[in-house]
């Protein structure tokens, strides 16, 4: 008798866990459906949501820090090209990365069938940057004939920080003046960059599920735009409509660097590997939505690790086997700032705000004859 009580106690316990669980994610899928929907800038806790909700928001949402000093290496997936499984789909029991942070802004266009989603990568306060890059390589977002779309994918500052809320304002204002931001509560820092490109994969994945490409990109870079598209499209000529893949500048044979004092330092604890996966330099690179779809739901259950570009063109590549393809043309180096050095490249990096306006400049400018 006392075993069958145990027994009916343990199945209960099980169903009360399973059902928290659900409810966890169900709550969390509820709120940012209706952020989206009224294209909300304002943050999640001005929401009307019943006060119990807003103080379970309150306690539980922030940043995993925890996660970065999970051993990525020692998890798979059964994720393949093949599979086609829908990102809702996947069995919340098992998913280690919820990726369930708050959007606090949403961007307003529309890019469910583009052929190209521009990501960029940048800081809140890097406005200069970002009205640069929309006047000069992001304008071919522009042009509709071309079928671009322009997001830049912020974080969120530390609520600790002098002025951020001063900094927060700016940025609701600007998002509502282009409509081309999107911003998730994560905390913006270089940590966090693997959250960042997440952020990116996810949504691309669930709101731009049509699309054909996107480009992952940092803000210091300069890119060829057209010549990307017709690269991008001479890959798919070459591999078929329904090959996954992505493409920069990959790096092969690079290990973990065991020194605390690097900027790219990854402790035994957070890879134990002694060689990373084939991956694409993160400053900038392309892949198929067909891709993007994949790596996200391999992230959904491989634990993150902080260097973003071996994680994401890595790590979650590597587990799903999309092919990572180099092409010399997108270039991760800095070159002298003229448009000549364009005219034959898709990327290059390190630029200032101004150096892009000059080499946008002559680019396009057909009277400047290159040798």
């Amino acid at each position: 008798m006392l075993s069958k009580c145990s027994t009916s106690m343990k199945i209960v316990t099980l169903v009360l866990v399973m059902i928290t669980v659900l409810l966890n994610f169900v709550v969390y899928d509820y709120i940012n459906a209706v952020i989206i929907a009224n294209q909300n800038t304002t943050g999640i806790l001005s929401q009307s949501f019943p006060s119990s909700v807003k103080r379970y928001l309150a306690n539980s949402v922030g940043t995993n820090d925890s996660l970065l000093r999970t051993t990525a290496t020692e998890v798979s997936t059964t994720s393949t090209p093949s599979t086609r499984k829908s990102v809702q789909e996947n069995d919340p029991i098992f998913v280690i990365n919820n990726h369930r942070f708050i959007y606090k802004i949403v961007p307003k266009v529309n890019c469910s069938d583009s052929k190209l989603v521009v990501c960029v990568e940048i800081s809140r306060a890097n406005n200069k940057t970002r009205q640069t890059i929309r006047q000069t390589w992001g304008s071919y977002a522009n042009v509709s004939s071309n079928n671009a779309t322009l997001i830049f994918f912020l974080g969120s500052e530390h609520p600790s920080t002098n002025g951020s809320q001063s900094v927060q304002h700016f940025i609701n204002k600007e998002a509502e003046l282009y409509g081309d931001i999107l911003q998730e509560d994560y905390v913006d820092d270089y940590k966090n960059l693997s959250l960042k490109s997440v952020s990116i994969l996810k949504w691309v994945s669930l709101k731009c599920p049509e699309s054909q490409f996107l480009l992952k990109v940092d803000d210091d870079m300069y890119i060829n735009v057209p010549l990307l598209v017709q690269t991008l499209d001479d890959i798919i000529k070459s591999k078929g409509k329904y090959h996954p893949f992505i493409v920069g500048y990959s790096v092969q044979g690079s290990g973990p660097i065991r020194d605390p004092n690097s900027k790219w330092y990854a402790p035994l604890s957070a890879y134990k590997g002694n060689l990373y996966p084939r991956y694409a330099s993160g400053v900038s690179y392309a892949m198929t939505t067909s891709a993007a779809k994949l790596l996200y739901n391999a992230s959904l259950q491989v634990p993150v690790f902080s260097l973003e570009d071996v994680y994401v063109t890595g790590i979650l590549a590597d587990k799903t086997k999309v092919e990572v393809i180099h092409n010399a043309l997108i270039n991760i180096g800095n070159h002298e700032v003229s448009g000549c050095n364009f005219r034959n490249k898709i990327s290059g990096h390190h630029y200032s705000a101004s150096d892009m306006e000059r080499i946008h400049k002559e680019l396009y400018n057909t009277t400047i004859k290159c040798n």
